[in-house]
């Protein structure tokens, strides 16, 4: 694994959980089968975490062709609450039964984890010829962001009073597959726990050059990172395996082997069930979806106002919208089901990139006003704005034009930031105001 790949995955521990651990402190269909482990015929506890591989991925053979999975229909102002998806009295007794007595319980408390012992299951080691990427997230999903508790509840393995705890369950609105992922930790140590439903948990990976090990029938594969001080990565180590048809990656930063070793046999034995984690248990709802530049001008509140120019002609070069004519569109739901933040962003970028720093600019949609400062950015109403106004609030860098402000409409913001000479930006402007 190069350093770069290293430090992507890392980067991948959401924002929240990093901030806990290091401060003081769909279209409903079918319910889906159950997924499980068939090692032990044990009650299983309510798992769910995923990550979505939108590349090129080798795929199980025992991976289901389709796997259902309940969704949302969400509406221009409001998404469904999730309190309308009511708790399986049921399914709900497989999570709150669990208890020492359980069969993988047993065997976990059973079995002796050495160092020695535990170190065979991560044989590969040779940071120049390992490259792995883990998959990225769909265009289009609903993530619903679980509580603290909830998360520490459902997890099949033993978390410290002292270690935080944060996940997400993804539902993509394409294919049907669920994704998401869930972080444990304390200041000492953490690990990124990754499942994938449709047993896709490799990206650019390639299972013949590696070494595996079989445990409980299933074949592992292992990955243990030194410590890089220049870098500022700490010890790692990772796994990937596919388990009855669902792909399973995590990273651990700070274990040793046989800590982690008693992680990897949990989720092994246990397995994981998207049918019983209790959507009520959100705290909010994240829906991120790529749509056309046509479906975005009848966006609420941003209808009207986004420009349908695929290029733009500017004096430094051709500004070509990037995805094809497509954008993406993320809203937040609070646990009701009602919409608390929606922003769009739309990125030109130059045909041939004339530096490194400045290759086109953005304009941006939010109707959230935190992140707006006066003094990180010029605020400009939507009457006032003018080819002078455009220009007096511009920097020439190395003899480009560069712009950042902020027009605001009250119930929402465009924000425009980037390299484009003011001209062009004005005649752009004026068909959106």
């Amino acid at each position: 694994m190069n350093i770069k790949d290293m430090e992507r995955m890392i980067s991948l521990t959401d924002d929240k959980f990093i901030s806990e651990m290091f401060s003081d402190k769909a279209k409903i269909k079918r319910s889906r089968p159950t997924l499980k482990i068939a090692v032990c015929a044990a009650a299983m506890a309510a798992v769910v975490i995923g990550i979505f591989a939108a590349v090129n991925i080798p795929r199980s053979e025992n991976a289901p062709e389709i796997i259902f999975c309940p969704a949302i229909t969400v509406t221009e102002q409001t998404a469904a609450a999730v309190t309308e998806h009511q708790k399986n009295e049921e399914k709900t007794e497989n999570v709150t039964e669990i208890s020492e007595t359980s069969d993988w319980q047993k065997v976990i408390e059973s079995t002796e984890y050495t160092e020695e012992e535990a170190e065979k299951y991560f044989p590969n080691k040779d940071e120049d010829e390992i490259h792995i990427s883990l998959p990225v997230d769909p265009e289009s999903y609903r993530s619903y962001d679980l509580t603290d508790e909830y998360v520490k509840q459902i997890l099949p393995f033993y978390i410290s009073d002292q270690e935080t705890a944060s996940g997400y369950v993804k539902f993509d609105l394409e294919s049907d597959l669920s994704v998401g992922q869930f972080s444990v930790g304390d200041k000492k140590r953490s690990l990124n726990l990754y499942v994938d439903s449709s047993g896709r948990c490799y990206s650019h990976f390639h299972l013949e050059n590696y070494i595996s090990a079989e445990r409980y029938g299933v074949t592992v594969y292992g990955f243990d990172f030194a410590e890089n001080i220049e870098e500022n990565i700490p010890p790692s180590l990772i796994a990937f395996w596919v388990s009855d048809g669902v792909g399973y990656s995590i990273l651990f930063q700070n274990y040793n082997y046989a800590d982690a070793l008693k992680v990897i046999d949990s989720l092994i034995l246990n397995g994981a069930s998207l049918d019983n984690i209790d959507l009520d248990q959100a705290e909010s709802i994240f829906e991120n979806k790529k749509i056309s530049l046509l479906e975005a001008n009848n966006v609420n509140y941003f209808a009207g106002h986004v420009p349908q120019a695929v290029s733009i002609e500017s004096q430094y070069g051709t500004l070509n919208l990037s995805n094809d004519c497509m954008i993406y569109l993320h809203r937040q739901y609070d646990k009701d089901g009602v919409l608390t933040e929606q922003n769009m962003d739309l990125g030109y970028y130059f045909a041939e990139y004339m530096t490194d720093d400045y290759r086109g600019f953005n304009i941006y949609y939010d109707t959230d006003h935190s992140g707006v400062e006066v003094e990180d950015h010029a605020v400009v109403l939507p009457e006032d704005i003018s080819l002078e106004f455009i220009e007096n609030n511009s920097e020439n860098i190395s003899g480009i034009e560069t712009h950042d402000f902020v027009i605001d409409y009250g119930d929402f913001i465009i924000g425009v930031c980037g390299a484009c000479d003011s001209e062009s930006l004005w005649e752009l402007l004026k068909d959106i105001l």
